[in-house]
């Protein structure tokens, strides 16, 4: 609040209404003695604050009038706005007046006294004539007189007057927190002492932190690789099946082909027998006949002849078919010692790679361990951040174990498998040996067979 303007109307010395301007910063009032200087000062004092340097209003009043008039203009810091505070002296009811609206703000000693406050900014239960009287308006030779009483008489001078019992109840009440903040801050020391001493061993368990994180990559990288090779190992294991059924498929054939030969042989016999019976009866008829009966025994047997030699012909054509389908034999075996060659291969590769899964199962376990020493320094850390999160961290730590104990379970489900599929590869390449040694002496056998039955068809070759 900013005092602009002291209107007076029969105060004192002053008859007329007087405006007096003030402007900002120092204003000096001067004049001769009785000039009126200190009644400026006194309506201040009276209109505002309510002191009355007077015990009758009477004796402010000028002697000329009947009632008088002070009018205060001030700067309300609040909304930079000016208002005027009237106090009527002989009769009259003071008032806060806006010039703007041309409306009272405030009315009665009371209500003016509460706007007062507000807009000077002190409680409302300010003792406003002490601020008065012993800081805004100190009578003229008075002004160190204060600071020179007893110290019991200064506290209740200035005291009220800079709030030091407000300071105090403020200091009373902030005791019990100053306290708590002390016991927090000495707690704190404690946990940061606990906590430097869990760090001192930090950077070993980053070391190790790091090393363990190459090993887990390390494993990562042996694990595709794994993967890798089970799926070829179970592509391989496919084509092993479906060699396995073309062999079958073979078999059923070579064993049909044989029997087909069979069947030819004896046909081939039964047409040897015919034919020795057949030279016999000519030369009975050699013998016995001469001239025309001989033509006629030549011609039957001419037409007998013809008859055998299709016969020869259907068994020539009969045994070209057997030579054809045993070569599609011979090479079907190629084929199968190729496969064969495969399967051992495949056999080797699974020996080669048990000593990977065995170490594949080592691995599991250190990666377990330094999961566990991840989970540990990750928890450390956390608890220098913030240890009410300890728990959380404990929590994903055991999820993660979980998670690798699930791997390693997975991995040695897959290792068992991989073991029964080379049990069951092992059997199926002996089997298949062992049909390979079969087939090769049936051909051996075949080939021999058909030897004595070429011989015998060249001898009786027209």
């Amino acid at each position: 609040m900013w005092i602009r303007q002291v209107e007076l109307h029969n105060i004192k010395s002053y008859g007329q209404k007087t405006k007096i301007d003030l402007t900002p910063g120092l204003n000096a009032i001067c004049g001769q003695n009785g000039a009126g200087k200190s009644t400026i000062l006194e309506a201040i004092g009276y209109a505002l604050f309510g002191k009355s340097a007077y015990r009758k209003q009477d004796q402010f009043v000028n002697e000329k009038a009947k009632r008088g008039e002070i009018a205060i203009t001030v700067l309300d810091s609040r909304d930079d706005r000016l208002y005027q505070v009237v106090r009527p002296l002989k009769g009259g009811t003071t008032y806060v007046y806006d010039p703007e609206t041309k409306g009272r703000l405030a009315e009665g000693t009371s209500d003016v006294r509460h706007w007062l406050c507000d807009c000077m900014g002190v409680e409302a239960t300010t003792d406003l004539e002490a601020l008065f009287e012993n800081a805004v308006g100190v009578p003229q030779g008075l002004l160190t007189t204060s600071f020179l009483l007893t110290e019991t008489k200064r506290r209740a001078i200035f005291d009220p007057l800079l709030g030091v019992e407000a300071y105090k109840k403020v200091f009373d009440n902030m005791r019990a927190v100053v306290n708590h903040v002390k016991d927090m801050q000495h707690e704190n020391e404690k946990g940061q002492a606990r906590l430097a001493g869990r760090l001192e061993d930090l950077p070993l368990l980053q070391s190790e932190a790091e090393d363990l994180e190459k090993v887990v990559k390390d494993m990562d990288s042996n694990y595709h690789q794994v993967t890798k090779t089970l799926a070829f190992l179970e592509e391989t294991s496919a084509q092993l099946q479906k060699q396995k059924e073309a062999i079958q498929a073979l078999e059923n054939q070579h064993t049909t082909s044989v029997a087909r030969r069979k069947g030819l042989q004896a046909q081939l016999e039964e047409a040897e027998l015919a034919l020795a019976q057949a030279r016999g009866a000519q030369e009975t008829v050699v013998r016995c006949e001469a001239g025309y009966q001989a033509y006629e025994t030549a011609d039957r047997q001419q037409e007998a002849l013809d008859k055998k030699r299709i016969l020869r012909d259907e068994i020539r054509r009969q045994l070209t078919e057997a030579e054809g389908a045993l070569k599609l034999i011979q090479q079907a075996l190629e084929t199968l010692t190729g496969q064969l060659r495969s399967v051992s291969e495949a056999e080797a590769q699974l020996v080669a790679l048990k000593p990977l899964a065995e170490k594949q199962v080592t691995l599991e376990q250190e990666q377990q361990s330094g999961q566990k020493k991840v989970g540990d320094l990750r928890a450390a850390q956390q608890r220098v951040a913030e240890e009410e999160q300890r728990s959380a961290d404990l929590a994903r730590t055991l999820i993660e174990a979980r998670s690798q104990l699930d791997k390693r379970k997975s991995l040695a489900d897959q290792t068992e498998k991989l073991q029964r599929q080379r049990d069951r590869q092992s059997g199926a390449l002996d089997d298949v040996h062992q049909e390979r040694n079969a087939l090769r002496k049936q051909s051996v056998a075949s080939c021999q067979s058909c030897t004595p039955v070429q011989n015998h068809l060249e001898a009786y070759d027209f």
